[in-house]
């Protein structure tokens, strides 16, 4: 693929999926998320939290905040965003500072589950994506069950597996 030499290709890019041919008919809708980066020198975690925001370590006392949820698909960032986020960083009383803040477009689909698997007609060729806005949470274990499938020829959970669309 594109110069480089594997025994398989996993396909994990967002919502460039539906540009690909033959994958444009899954039904990923993009969708709009923001989240910002605060330091937080009190808060000392070193694993994500999920409270109504997720909170995730990035270095030191720095954490990324996240993320809001629009059906626009533009990559601007907004006031309105930053406010919701800090208030809920607000109601569970972390104090922090703002750093940055960071718009994208999020692969969702409309069941509200990954889709895994091998890619039909395409042969060592994979699929993780439709992660949405847990995309934080889901991402390792969705990961470690491909490949799974992928080296040991472990079953796929049903509700994440390709093979619930045709395409």
């Amino acid at each position: 693929y594109k110069g480089v030499r594997a025994k398989h290709l996993v396909l994990a890019c967002g919502v460039r999926l539906l540009e690909l041919e033959g994958l444009e008919r899954l039904p990923i809708k993009p969708s709009k998320g923001e989240y910002v980066f605060v330091d937080a020198p009190e808060l000392r975690t070193d694993v994500i939290i999920n409270a109504g925001v997720f909170i995730m370590p990035e270095n030191g006392s720095t954490y990324r905040i996240g993320a809001t949820y629009d059906h626009k698909q533009d990559w601007h960032k907004t006031n309105e965003a930053r406010n919701e986020l800090l208030g809920k960083l607000k109601k569970l009383q972390i104090k922090c500072t703002v750093r940055d803040q960071t718009a994208g477009v999020r692969p969702t689909v409309a069941d509200r589950k990954p889709i895994l698997g091998k890619v039909p007609g395409k042969k060592h060729t994979y699929l993780l994506n439709g992660l949405g806005s847990r995309g934080v949470l889901f991402a390792p274990v969705m990961a470690q069950q491909l490949i799974e499938h992928i080296e040991i020829g472990k079953p796929l959970w049903p509700e994440v597996d390709i093979s619930r669309f045709t395409i």
